[in-house]
């Protein structure tokens, strides 16, 4: 059952007395919370153009909770309000430029436009803020998800208003109000023909306009546009030039964030297009300021830009000097794709940072430009207690393989021998595999070559079963070769292995299994060359004694050839030197 005021309400609404128009007035300004909303209500519902303009009037002093019964009812106001704008009523200009933003009232934006480009007009400035105001309410509705207790649809409002917006940003030069560019822009797609028209010839009238807006606004909506401009590959190249000049904090951050560590193939075809980006010349010192993830698109947005590479470089070296660990990851990474000296010699800098993962990635770098410098500090990182690095660097030394030694080994002097294999044994996780193999060939030649390399390689302390067995081969000169390896280990294995050989058939068999244990039992180690005048071999390599072999020298020591047959082929070895297996 309806209660009196609710019965006067009602009566009060439906009257066409003007005089109730008074009556509802009176109770607005009751002070009273619930009767002002009631008689609010009831003038709403009465249409009342002097109404509207009463309560416009008293639009400032409304409490939140009648604003917001009048923004449920914004259409209510629109006449009077369109009324204002069009007859420029400066008593009422104020407020209800107000009540538009504070209703968002966005069906007003076209009136708004039509005063600020209107030259000479007193209040085109007023009008123009107002837009932006509503404009920038409006993108905020496009962003975030419908609240359908609004049945004004957002995207129809945005369709609404965006033609009269359109005219007044191509009309900028005429009217000179910069801010209703801005309105334009946060209200425009990235495919909006009118500013691809714009961007795509720096020769249009209101090309200059919309490039400073796009170039210096910060209000998020534009920066917004900007940024959602790189996921087009059309995107005229103007919009990427202002991108790129861009060099304020607060966007640059956006952008690198855009960019990323992985960048999509649109922002890295649009990078692509981007010839120079003066922050990154001139103010590499902003790099400090950015996050993790910044420091990331930095490295992405250098590369992957068609900058000159010395600046490129330049940006990988400031980050991998004091940059974040995952930038510096993703620069070492990067740098790859450099092939200049200053870029090896920052490569090598890189191989003394503190992660293990920014110094593989770095040795990855270093596959294509292997020197002396570069050689012995990988050689180094074959020991590293980190698998990262070990695998790296065994991917990185990848022509120190077993095959690929075997095939050229008989080619090689034989102190490069022994320091490559030093290289090969750490690089190739199937070197003692193999080679049992070749030890248990068929080939005499391939048992003794087997033999040679088991020196250079080592590996004889890792093979004492396999030499067992030779010392029970038929052909005594090769008995003979495997004593001279076994001479070189003094463990119980070994010394058990070569007693054996005291009942050989042949004397010059016994009598060497003799002095190498007599060696042994003396405290004396017998070098290889001892043991055999056609085989002599160097002490020097990577860790031993003696006369040091140029790392230059192993760099070269492997040439690309074909599959090792197995033959009896001389190979020729970089620098002239020429050796028959014999």
């Amino acid at each position: 059952m309806s209660s009196g005021p609710d019965i006067t309400f009602k009566l009060l609404a439906e009257t066409e007395n003007n005089v109730a128009d008074e009556l509802l007035l009176v109770a607005v300004d009751s002070g009273n919370r619930a009767l002002a909303e009631q008689a609010l209500s009831a003038l709403v519902m009465r249409q009342s153009p002097w109404g509207q303009q009463q309560v416009l009037r008293r639009w400032k002093g409304f409490a939140p909770n009648l604003k917001s019964l009048m923004s449920e009812h914004a259409s209510w106001m629109s006449q009077t309000l369109r009324h204002v704008i069009l007859h420029r009523d400066a008593e009422l200009w104020p407020v209800a430029c107000q009540a538009m933003i504070e209703m968002h009232e966005f069906d007003q934006i076209p009136q708004l436009v039509e005063v600020t480009c209107t030259p000479g007009d007193p209040l085109a400035s007023e009008a123009a803020n107002t837009a932006i105001e509503l404009a920038e309410l409006l993108h905020e509705e496009l962003f975030r998800p419908r609240d359908y207790r609004n049945r004004r649809d957002p995207q129809i409002q945005r369709a609404f208003v965006l033609p009269s917006l359109e005219r007044a940003a191509s009309t900028a030069s005429e009217h000179g109000q910069a801010t209703i560019v801005e309105a334009f822009l946060l209200l425009a797609g990235h495919d909006n023909m009118t500013l691809r028209r714009v961007l795509q010839s720096p020769a249009d009238r209101s090309f200059a306009s919309v490039a400073s807006a796009l170039q210096f606004s910060t209000r998020t909506g534009i920066q917004r546009l900007l940024l959602s401009m790189l996921d087009d590959t059309t995107t005229p190249l103007g919009a990427l030039t202002i991108l790129a000049r861009r060099h304020d904090l607060s966007f640059v951050r956006l952008l690198l964030r855009k960019v990323g560590n992985e960048p999509s193939p649109a922002v890295k075809a649009n990078l692509r297009r981007i010839e120079n980006i003066p922050w990154m010349q001139e103010n590499l010192s902003i790099l400090e300021a950015l996050s993790e993830a910044e420091q990331a698109g930095a490295v992405q947005m250098a590369v992957l830009s068609h900058l000159p590479r010395s600046q490129s470089l330049a940006v990988l070296a400031a980050i991998l000097r004091q940059g974040k660990l995952a930038a510096r990851r993703i620069a070492a990474t990067a740098l790859e794709e450099f092939s200049t000296s200053a870029a090896s010699e920052l490569a090598l800098r890189v191989l003394d940072d503190e992660d293990p993962t920014v110094r593989a990635a770095v040795v990855k770098s270093l596959r294509k430009r292997i020197s002396p410098a570069v050689l012995s500090r990988l050689v180094k990182m074959l020991d590293s207690p980190h698998q990262v690095e070990r695998s790296a660097v065994q991917e990185a030394l990848e022509d120190f393989h077993f095959p690929r030694f075997l095939a050229n080994f008989e080619s090689l002097v034989p102190s490069i021998r022994q320091s490559t294999g030093a290289i090969v044994r750490k690089v190739d996780a199937d070197t003692i595999p193999l080679l049992k193999i070749e030890l248990l060939a068929d080939s005499k030649i391939r048992q003794r070559r087997a033999l040679d390399m088991m020196l250079a390689l080592d590996v004889a302390s890792s093979m004492i079963d396999s030499l067992t067995l030779l010392l029970s081969d038929e052909d005594q000169f090769l008995r003979l070769e495997t004593l001279r390896v076994l001479a070189t280990i003094d463990t119980p294995e070994s010394r058990l292995a070569v007693r054996q050989s005291l009942t050989d058939s042949h004397p010059l068999v016994r009598d060497a299994a003799e002095r190498i244990l007599a060696d042994f039992a003396s405290g004396v180690r017998r070098s290889s060359s001892s043991m055999s005048d056609t085989q002599q071999t160097s002490s020097a390599g990577l860790s031993g004694k003696g006369d040091t072999v140029p790392l230059s020298s192993i760099a070269l020591s492997l040439p690309p050839t074909a599959s090792h047959t197995g033959g009896n082929n001389p190979s020729v070895v970089p620098g002239g030197v020429r050796e028959t297996s014999q």
